[in-house]
């Protein structure tokens, strides 16, 4: 018999923060217009998803639906990979290809290109990748760490961490800040872009630096 009483719950005041934060992505996003390309469009679309993504993450979270949040934080990743991949780093056959329904290259070539793009250093999706994807794709897939997180004594039901639940939304909010910052480069208006880098500036350090250390979802 599965008692929910014992689960354990994300504290209210995370959640207001977590939905503040969602509302502001939105926001942000919701008034710029960029190029309407097959790129832009395309690109736009995957950060857009990314933000849906996580405030999926949010609202299960909120009610406890911990193996489909933790499932969706590869998926975020994904989606903002990809967008950034369309923006700047594929070419007009590839964005083709990939708006057509064909597969685009595996994650691993996507990122590559991203981290040799002169607009990224430091090498932050490829690090993050070597250290958090297999973890993340196992809970995508219903693997042994899934499966783990319910195993307890005297029943099959959920025991995860809060910790793990805590930084599956700070990493995810993380991502979906990014992908605001993807949506900006597309903008053609540099001073309306410049103004929303500079509100999103605040924004990321408000809620969600970018992590610098070994998350621990999938742990």
């Amino acid at each position: 018999m599965i008692n929910s009483t014992e689960w354990v719950s994300v504290p209210e005041q995370f959640l207001a923060e977590s939905n503040e934060a969602v509302d502001w992505i939105y926001t942000a996003t919701g008034s710029l217009s960029f190029p309407r390309t097959d790129r832009c469009k395309a690109a736009a679309t995957c950060f857009a998803i990314a933000q849906e993504h996580h405030e999926s993450i949010v609202v299960l979270a909120e009610h406890r639906l911990f193996a489909t949040c933790l499932a969706l934080v590869r998926v975020v990743f994904d989606a903002y990979v990809r967008g950034v991949w369309l923006s700047i780093c594929a070419t007009d056959k590839e964005v083709e290809r990939f708006i057509a329904f064909k597969e685009p290259p595996p994650m691993a070539d996507l990122v590559k290109a991203i981290d040799e793009h002169p607009d990224f250093e430091g090498g932050y999706l490829s690090g993050y990748k070597a250290t958090a994807y297999k973890a993340l794709c196992d809970l995508t897939h219903t693997g042994g760490r899934q499966v783990q997180r319910w195993d307890k004594v005297d029943a099959i039901e959920p025991n995860y961490r809060l910790e793990e639940i805590l930084d599956a939304i700070r990493v995810s909010r993380s991502i979906a800040l990014l992908s605001v910052l993807g949506v900006i480069t597309l903008v053609d208006d540099t001073d309306i872009a410049l103004a929303a880098v500079r509100e999103f500036m605040m924004m990321r350090d408000r809620f969600a630096p970018v992590p610098t250390e070994q998350p621990q979802v999938g742990a």
